[in-house]
């Protein structure tokens, strides 16, 4: 999770791409398409509240601040992972409400 964050601020978006899961709904997303959809956000601060770990799947719920035109957001998630050949991959995340404009 902190690994794609990180991905996210650097604007590594090849890394970003590669850490989907191949199950991922929204595999089919480019590398471009991920670029497109980032521009203009910077990204401020992560705070992980919590992880959990069974077997080959995991959670991290966390928070991300960002800002998009001098305006501050917060995006609120619950991520689920999965491991693929040994590599934790993104599977699929749940945006909580409190996710939007700060």
């Amino acid at each position: 999770m902190r690994s794609r964050y990180s991905a996210y601020v650097v604007k590594q978006y090849q890394y970003i791409f590669n850490t989907y899961s191949a199950k991922h709904p929204d595999r089919p997303l480019s590398v471009d398409e991920l670029r497109e959809h980032a521009n203009g956000t910077t990204w401020l601060g992560l705070k992980i509240e919590k992880t959990s770990v069974a077997g080959d799947t995991g959670e991290v719920e966390f928070r991300a601040m960002y800002q998009v035109d001098n305006q501050l957001y917060q995006l609120h998630e619950l991520s689920q992972f999965i491991k693929e050949n040994h590599q934790w991959r993104y599977l699929s995340g749940r945006i909580f409400d409190d996710s939007g404009r700060l």
